[in-house]
């Protein structure tokens, strides 16, 4: 099916296209009796029209067309050779196993329309994409002012943010999701960061070259905002084997003022989650989940050049999870008071080097129990002695089944 049409030169079987051979040409005319230079003329008139007659479309409207899902295309290079086609109406692109897609030749598209974006290759076979390509596959991007979300699965793109882009392209993005990625050393610059306003999600899940998520690269970014990603909500690190920080440098103003949950799992190489001076902006945080961090050995890295005698208080964590970290040594080392004034579940698992949560006074009014499995939990009068006892008694907790005077096992 053709969405346009062109006057092109037939050639064998495959598409149109025109083909410059003055020697057929010529020759064709002079066995029908023309001399060389008369069809020499002819010739050169005929290509030259035929050339622009290519130039010559009728572009095609899809008035009410909101969304586009190209999936398992295996030989689909572009949607349009050329912008020849408007959408008026276009809101969300779904591209989905079409490995050698390099182009969509999206034509115009009205600015306030397009919302969502979800590219994904083929699984177990990432598309390798160089930067040249890069142009071409976002090039509509350039026409995007309210672009919500953003999602690119299983494709290698090195330099994903062009700082070519319109200041306003990004700018209301909410969702944003990379995966499976193996070229990114980081995700986000201090450019992007600064355009990033509304982002609410943020998901990196197997890039496997990533060691810091933002790039503060930009030594004049503190001056130039007050909040980083102001409206971030869920922030989820998966699989990011050489993962080391969140930031190249810690940045000195306030960042994820609004953060809800926060997600960790399998991040081989982090060693500690949170600096201290960094907890006063986790004041709306109810979700923490740590797993399979092979080196963590602390949650809150020590600074001694706090004062030890302010408490460190995380006003709104409901739920902290805490499993298969091996290394893990406690949940900060100094003798801070620690509060947590509304948790009321915390689940733990795998944790074999933990003597003891904290070394100062926990202040955790509403928690009752540990969960060790999903459904069983164990309570030794406080998060302190719970722990304890499971670092004493490696793997009993689990078999235990009585329950008494509100301490023990249920």
């Amino acid at each position: 099916m053709s969405f346009y049409r062109e006057s092109r030169l037939p050639v064998g079987n495959g598409w149109w296209e025109v083909v410059d051979s003055r020697l057929v040409v010529g020759r064709a005319l002079q066995e029908i009796g023309f001399d060389q230079n008369t069809a020499s003329n002819i010739e050169t008139g005929v290509l030259r029209d035929l050339y622009n007659a290519i130039k010559v479309t009728i572009p095609i409207e899809f008035c009410e067309m909101k969304k586009l899902h190209l999936e398992n295309l295996p030989n689909l290079r572009s949607f349009s050779s050329g912008n020849l086609v408007k959408w008026e109406s276009l809101e969300n692109v779904v591209v989905n196993q079409c490995p050698n897609f390099r182009k969509f030749g999206l034509g115009m598209i009205k600015k306030s329309q397009l919302k969502s974006i979800f590219i994904q290759g083929n699984e177990g076979q990432i598309i390798d994409i160089d930067n040249n390509m890069v142009a071409y596959l976002f090039e509509f991007l350039l026409l995007v002012k309210k672009l919500k979300e953003l999602h690119i699965i299983n494709v290698d793109v090195e330099e994903l943010w062009d700082y070519n882009y319109p200041s306003e392209s990004f700018c209301e993005l909410e969702n944003l999701s990379l995966i499976n990625n193996n070229k990114f050393f980081s995700a986000i610059s201090s450019g992007m960061i600064m355009r990033f306003k509304n982002l609410r999600k943020l998901t990196l899940d197997k890039c496997e070259s990533l060691t810091e998520v933002f790039d503060l690269e930009d030594d004049n970014l503190d001056h130039k905002v007050h909040e980083i990603l102001p409206q971030l909500e869920v922030l989820a690190l998966i699989n990011l084997i050489k993962l080391k920080n969140a930031w190249n440098k810690e940045p000195q103003v306030s960042f994820f003022p609004n953060l809800v949950y926060l997600y960790i799992v399998n991040c081989g190489n982090l060693q500690s989650l949170f600096s201290l001076s960094s907890i006063k902006n986790l004041e709306k945080l109810k979700i923490l989940k740590l797993c399979k961090c092979d080196k963590i050995e602390e949650i809150i890295s020590s600074d001694i050049s706090e004062d030890e005698m302010v408490p460190i208080i995380f006003p709104e964590l409901e739920c902290l999870v805490m499993k298969d970290l091996p290394m893990l040594v406690s949940f900060y080392k100094q003798s801070r008071t620690l509060c947590w004034p509304k948790l009321n579940t915390v689940r733990v698992s795998n944790i074999s080097k933990m003597e003891t949560f904290s070394t100062g006074i926990l202040v955790t009014p509403f928690l009752t129990s540990i969960y060790v499995t999903f459904v069983k939990k164990l309570w030794f009068g406080s998060l302190n002695n719970t722990i304890s006892y499971m670092h004493g008694n490696p793997g009993k907790g689990k078999n235990l089944k009585s329950h008494y005077q509100g301490i023990g096992v249920e």
